[in-house]
């Protein structure tokens, strides 16, 4: 395969990437608001781990990607991971109810605030910190010509966040009303599959 090639190939990988990203977002925004509450607070707290999780998957990815000796099939085994931690969203979902349900009933009276941090926490953090890495790895691919290193890594952002933009789109007004929250992280675990595939 030509160098061009590749990288439409890998910027492809990125738009599905990004897509799958925020059919996440929209889709555990929508089960923890059910079981936080549909409030300011409860949008604050998912979105505030979903971003944390991305930070911290690269600033951690940005470190390592120049160790990894072979950064697209890490990039790979990334994709891969998410999708499969993805399709753990009912589960994930059920076991997060119970453990607010059980402080609410064992300490009434007393704020939920924190347990509610520690539980997007625990649940999102570890799926969007793998997401987070995947563009650092895949920038090393590209920056062969430190001249064009910019140009390169620009538009791989562009590519993810214009996939982002449609993953939000296509959550918020046909797939989550269509097809709900179970459904709607099949497809977005499909993308992340496929991306790990491609």
């Amino acid at each position: 395969m030509s160098t061009r090639g590749r990288r439409v190939l890998l910027a492809s990988c990125l738009f599905l990437s990004g897509a799958a990203g925020l059919l996440y977002e929209v889709a555990w925004l929508r089960v923890l608001s059910v079981v936080f509450g549909h409030t300011a607070w409860a949008v604050t707290v998912v979105l505030g781990a979903f971003m944390g999780g991305l930070a911290a998957g690269g600033w951690l990815g940005g470190r390592v990607a120049d160790r990894v000796a072979r950064p697209v099939r890490a990039y790979a085994a990334l994709e891969a991971a998410v999708g499969l931690l993805g399709l753990l969203t009912p589960l994930m979902g059920r076991a997060i109810e119970r453990a607010y349900v059980g402080w609410c009933h064992s300490f009434p009276g007393v704020t939920a605030r924190p347990i509610e941090i520690l539980l997007a926490l625990a649940w999102l953090l570890p799926p969007t910190a793998l997401m987070g890495a995947t563009l650092p790895l895949l920038s090393r691919v590209v920056t062969d010509d430190p001249r064009r290193a910019g140009q390169r890594v620009g538009r791989l952002y562009a590519l993810n966040t214009w996939g982002a933009a449609a993953g939000a789109a296509a959550a918020g007004y046909l797939l989550l009303p269509a097809l709900g929250v179970r459904a709607t992280v099949w497809v977005a675990a499909g993308l992340n599959l496929a991306a790990a595939a491609l």
